[in-house]
C-alpha cells in the first residue's frame, strides 16, 4: 500500500516533487557519499516521475559521472550496476504474469523512447530475427500481386454476409463505455449495412436495453450509428452469464443463411470473477454458442481485464484482444476486425510496408539507384559542342598525359639496357641476403655500429644483441596478445548489448519515416498534407479533442504508472527498501548471513544446554554455582572472557592473560562429569578444562601445578604430573567452535591414592589421566580462558554410564527435535550460500584471469 495514502493528492504531489528535486540536486553536485545515501529504491519510489523511468535517468547520470574524471569511479560503477539490477528485478515479475505483461506491452513505445534516450543497453532477452521465407514472400509474391489484392479484397468483403453480436458486460468502472460505443460504430462503418446484420446485448437491472437485434434492418449506416450513440451507460453491474444466455437466444431466434459468418464480440473491462458470481456455468454456455458455428472474439479494455481469462473464452477461429483505456477506437476496431477476419495477404503487405526494415532497405535501394543514375548521366555522350577554351584545356591535359607516359616508358627502357652483373660469388651473395633479412626481421638492418677490429668481439656482440632483440620481440608479442585478448573479450561481452541498442535505435528511427518509396513520395506526401489540413479544418467545426493524440498519451502514461506501482509492491515484498545483490555484494551478504546463522545457533544452544533430568534440583546452575572468578563474566551457564580490565588483582599488580572460573560443587560419585560447549573461540583458542583442588590460583590453567590435571584445547595436550610444562601430546584432541568437551572423574577406580580422570571430545574419549586423591580431599571443575572473544557453555552432569544421563524429559526431547530442525535448516541455507560463494569465486577468478 502507498505510504502516503492518508495524505491529500496535492500534498502528496508536492512531496514527490520535493523528493525528486533533492535527488536531482544531489546527482548534479556529483558528491558520491551524498549520492550513495540518497539513491535508494525508497527514494526512487517517492519521486514524481515513474520509478522505472527515473531509474533510467539516474543510471545515465551515474554513467556520465563514472566516464568523467572522478576519483570514485569504481564506487560509482558499483552503484550503477545496483541500479541495473534494480531495474531488472523490478520488471522480472512480468515473465510470469501474462496479463500484466500484456498491459505493459501496450505502454511500451514511450518507455522504449526513454530507454534509448538514457542509453539503457542491458539485454534481458535475445532479440528474434525474421525468417528468410518472410522476406521472399513479401518481395517476390506480395509486390507482384499488389494491384490484384486490392480489388479482390474489396470484392470478397462485399460478397460475404456477416452477423455480428456485440455483447457489452461492463463492471463497476464504466469509464470505457464511450470508447466501446465508438469502436462499435467504427466496425459498423467497415462492414456496412448491406452485407451485415448487427445485435447489441446490454443489460440493466436484468433487462436488455437499446433494442438493437438481428431482426431489424437498417437502410443507412447513419441510422444504426445514431441508435448506438443513444445507448446509455447502465447503472448496475452486468452479469456475464446472463449476457451469454441472451446472445445464444439472439442467434437461435435468427433465421440466417448457412454460409453467413456469425461472430460475437464480447467487451469486458473487469475480471470475470467481478462480473459473474457463478463462473462454473460459463464454460457450458460458451460451448453451446460455439456449437452454433459462432466465432467468439473477447476484447478486454483497461487494467482490470485479464488476457488469460479472455483467451479461455475465445474460440478456435477467434483471437482474444486486450487494450488500454487510452487507445483510440480506430485501433480497437482494426484489431477486432483482424481478430474476426484474420490478416489476409494484403494486410500483411501493408504491415510490412511500414516496418523499419523495409524502409531501411527501401532507402538503401533508393541511394543505389540515384548513384547509378548519376554515373549514367556523367558517362553518357554529350551533344553539346566544346568551346575554344575547353579545347585548349583538353589539349593541355592530353599533352600532360603523353609526357607522363613518355617518362614511364623511357625509365622502363633504360632499366632494360642497363647490364645486370654481380661481382660477388653465389655463396657470399646468399649469405649477405640471409644476414640482411635476419637483422631486418629483428628491426636492425644497419650493422655498422656493431663492427670492430676484433673479430671475436664482433661475433660476441652480434650474438648478444640478437639475443636481446629476440627477447624484446617475444615480450612485445606477449603483451600484444594479452592486450588483444582482453580487447576481444570486452568486444565479445558487450557485442550483444551494443548491437541490440543500435538495432533498437534504427527501428525507432525508421518507424517514423514515410513508407512510400522514392520517387512515388512526390505524389503521396502532398496528398497526406492536404488530408491533414482537411482534418484540422473539420476540427474547427467539430470536436478537436477527439482527434488529438495528447489525451491518449496522458492515459497511456497513467496506465504505465499503474503497472509500475504493481511491480513496485511485488519488488518491495521481496527485497524491501534495498537494492538486489550484485556479484560484488554477494560475498558480503554471505558473510552477514553466516554471522546471523551463527548467532541464532548460539541462542538455541544456550537455551537447550542446561542441566536437566530427574535430579535437576541437585545440579548447581548460574552465578551462585561459581566461586569469585575475576576476568570472566558468568551469565547462567555462559562464561565469557572479559580480561584483566575487570580483575582487581590485575589492576593492582602485573596483569595476567589467563583467567579461570572454579565451580563450587566438587566432583562426586553422583556428579562426576562436567561438560563445556565451545561457543566462540576468538582469534586464538586458548581455553582449558580440568580438575583442581579448592585453593588453586585462578590465574593459572589446570595441570600447571601438582595435584591437578587439565585438557588444553588450543594444542590438544593433557597437562598432568610429569607434564606440567610442555604437556602430553594427544592425537586428534584439538577442539574448535561448536565442539563439546567433558571431564569425568572415575571414583570407582581409586587405587594407590590416585583416581582416574577421563577427557572426551564430542562424546569420544581422547585421553585418560590420574591425579592424587585421598578421602576428604575434593576435586573441583576448573575452566580457564585466555583470549578475548572466547565464550563457553558449562554444566555439571550425572555420570555418562548412569541412567540419569539419558534424556527422559519430554520437554528436552521436544527442544532437541526443534534444535535438530533448526540446525538442518541452517545447514541447508549455509550449503546454498557456500555454493553461491563458490560460483562467485570461480566467476571472479575467470574475470581476473581475463584481465
Amino acid at each position: 500500500e502507498d505510504e502516503h495514502e492518508n495524505i491529500d493528492a496535492s500534498t502528496q504531489r508536492s512531496q514527490r516533487e520535493k523528493i525528486e528535486k533533492d535527488l536531482d540536486d544531489v546527482l548534479r553536485k556529483g558528491d558520491f557519499h551524498a549520492i550513495d545515501q540518497r539513491v535508494t529504491p525508497k527514494t526512487l519510489k517517492g519521486c514524481k516521475t515513474n520509478t522505472l523511468i527515473k531509474s533510467f535517468q539516474v543510471n545515465k547520470t551515474l554513467r556520465d559521472l563514472a566516464d568523467g574524471a572522478n576519483p570514485e569511479k569504481y564506487d560509482i560503477k558499483k552503484l550503477e550496476k545496483s541500479i541495473d539490477e534494480f531495474t531488472s528485478a523490478l520488471i522480472d515479475p512480468l515473465k510470469a504474469d501474462a496479463d500484466t505483461r500484456n498491459t505493459f506491452q501496450s505502454c511500451f513505445d514511450d518507455l522504449v523512447d526513454k530507454a534509448i534516450d538514457t542509453k539503457q543497453k542491458k539485454v534481458l532477452h535475445e532479440l528474434d530475427t525474421s525468417s528468410y521465407w518472410g522476406v521472399v514472400e513479401v518481395l517476390c509474391i506480395n509486390c507482384c500481386m499488389f494491384p490484384l489484392l486490392i480489388t479482390s479484397n474489396a470484392f470478397l468483403d462485399d460478397f460475404l454476409e456477416t452477423e455480428i453480436c456485440f455483447v457489452l458486460t461492463p463492471g463497476k468502472d464504466t469509464s470505457e463505455f464511450n470508447l466501446i460505443k465508438r469502436t462499435i460504430n467504427y466496425i459498423v462503418g467497415e462492414y456496412g449495412c448491406l452485407s451485415a446484420k448487427y445485435c447489441v446485448v446490454l443489460h440493466e437491472d436484468h433487462k436488455i436495453i437499446g433494442n438493437i437485434n438481428f431482426k431489424e434492418r437498417y437502410t443507412t449506416e447513419a441510422a444504426l450509428r445514431a441508435r448506438i450513440d443513444q445507448l446509455q451507460r447502465p447503472n448496475s453491474t452486468s452479469s456475464l452469464g446472463e449476457d451469454l444466455i441472451a446472445t445464444r437466444s439472439a442467434f437461435t431466434n435468427q433465421t440466417h443463411r448457412e454460409e453467413a459468418k456469425k461472430v460475437v464480440v464480447l467487451f469486458l473491462n473487469d475480471s470475470i470473477r467481478k462480473v459473474e458470481a457463478n463462473t462454473e456455468r460459463l464454460p457450458p454456455l460458451l460451448k453451446k454458442i460455439e456449437d452454433m458455428q459462432v466465432n467468439i472474439v473477447p476484447v478486454g479494455i483497461g487494467v482490470c481485464a485479464k488476457l488469460s481469462e479472455l483467451n479461455e473464452m475465445a474460440t478456435k477461429d477467434g483471437t482474444a484482444r486486450h487494450f488500454g483505456e487510452y487507445e483510440s477506437h480506430e485501433t480497437l476496431g482494426t484489431a477486432i476486425l483482424q481478430g474476426i477476419e484474420g490478416k489476409n495477404i494484403y494486410e500483411k503487405y501493408k504491415d510490412y510496408f511500414t516496418t523499419p526494415y523495409f524502409i531501411f532497405f527501401r532507402d538503401l535501394l533508393s541511394y543505389l539507384i540515384l548513384l547509378v543514375l548519376h554515373f549514367a548521366i556523367c558517362l553518357s555522350p554529350s551533344t553539346v559542342a566544346f568551346s575554344r577554351l575547353e579545347w585548349v584545356i583538353l589539349g593541355f591535359f592530353m599533352g600532360r598525359v603523353l609526357v607522363e607516359v613518355d617518362q614511364f616508358i623511357g625509365a622502363k627502357l633504360w632499366r632494360r639496357r642497363t647490364p645486370r652483373t654481380c661481382q660477388t660469388t653465389d655463396s657470399w651473395l646468399w649469405w649477405n641476403m640471409a644476414t640482411h633479412l635476419g637483422w631486418s626481421l629483428l628491426g636492425l638492418a644497419d650493422l655498422d655500429r656493431l663492427n670492430s677490429v676484433d673479430n671475436p668481439s664482433v661475433y660476441l656482440i652480434h650474438v648478444l644483441y640478437s639475443f636481446f632483440l629476440i627477447m624484446a620481440v617475444i615480450l612485445l608479442v606477449n603483451m600484444m596478445i594479452a592486450l588483444l585478448s582482453n580487447t576481444y573479450q570486452q568486444v565479445q561481452d558487450n557485442s550483444m548489448q551494443e548491437w541490440s541498442f543500435k538495432r533498437a535505435i534504427t527501428i525507432r528511427t525508421y518507424s517514423t519515416y514515410h513508407p512510400i518509396p522514392v520517387p512515388f513520395n512526390l505524389l503521396s506526401v502532398p496528398l497526406i498534407v492536404l488530408w491533414n489540413l482537411r482534418r484540422k479544418c473539420s476540427c474547427v467545426l467539430g470536436d478537436f479533442t477527439s482527434l488529438s493524440t495528447w489525451p491518449s498519451l496522458i492515459r497511456q502514461r497513467e496506465a504505465l504508472n499503474k503497472v509500475v506501482k504493481k511491480l513496485e509492491r511485488m519488488y518491495f515484498e521481496k527485497y524491501g527498501y534495498k537494492f538486489p545483490l550484485t556479484e560484488g555484494k554477494k560475498i558480503d551478504h554471505l558473510v552477514q548471513e553466516n554471522e546471523r546463522g551463527r548467532k541464532l545457533a548460539n541462542q538455541i544452544v544456550r537455551q537447550v544446554f542446561r542441566p536437566r533430568g530427574n535430579k535437576e534440583e541437585k545440579l548447581a546452575f548460574g552465578q551462585r554455582a561459581w566461586y569469585d572468578s575475576p576476568g570472566i563474566a558468568v551469565d547462567g551457564c555462559l562464561l565469557t572472557y572479559v580480561g584483566p580490565d575487570f580483575c582487581d588483582t590485575c589492576k593492582s599488580g602485573d596483569p595476567k592473560k589467563i583467567h579461570s572460573a572454579k565451580f563450587k560443587s566438587p566432583f562426586t560419585p553422583e556428579k562426576p562429569r562436567f561438560e563445556v560447549l565451545i561457543q566462540e573461540t576468538g582469534e586464538r583458542r586458548i581455553a582449558a578444562l580440568g580438575a583442581v583442588h579448592e585453593s588453586y590460583d585462578c590465574h593459572k590453567m589446570p595441570g600447571w601445578d601438582s595435584g591437578t590435571v587439565g585438557y588444553h584445547i588450543d594444542d590438544g595436550k593433557i597437562f598432568e604430573t610429569g607434564f606440567h610444562e610442555l604437556g602430553r601430546k594427544v592425537e586428534g584432541a584439538m577442539a574448535y567452535h561448536g565442539d563439546l568437551i567433558a571431564c569425568e572423574v572415575d571414583f570407582r577406580g581409586v587405587s594407590e591414592g590416585k583416581v582416574s580422570v577421563l577427557f572426551s571430545l564430542n562424546g569420544r574419549e581422547v585421553a585418560r589421566s590420574s591425579v592424587e586423591y585421598t578421602e576428604g580431599n575434593e576435586l573441583f571443575p576448573f575452566v580457564s580462558l585466555g583470549f578475548e572473544g572466547i565464550t563457553v557453555l558449562t554444566k555439571m552432569c550425572h555420570p555418562d554410564r548412569d541412567h540419569f544421563s539419558r534424556v527422559t524429559n519430554e520437554d528436552l526431547q521436544k527442544e532437541i527435535g526443534d534444535l535438530r530442525r533448526d540446525f538442518r535448516d541452517q545447514l541447508d541455507k549455509q550449503r546454498r550460500m557456500l555454493s553461491e560463494m563458490r560460483d562467485l569465486v570461480l566467476r571472479l577468478k575467470e574475470v581476473k584471469d581475463k584481465d
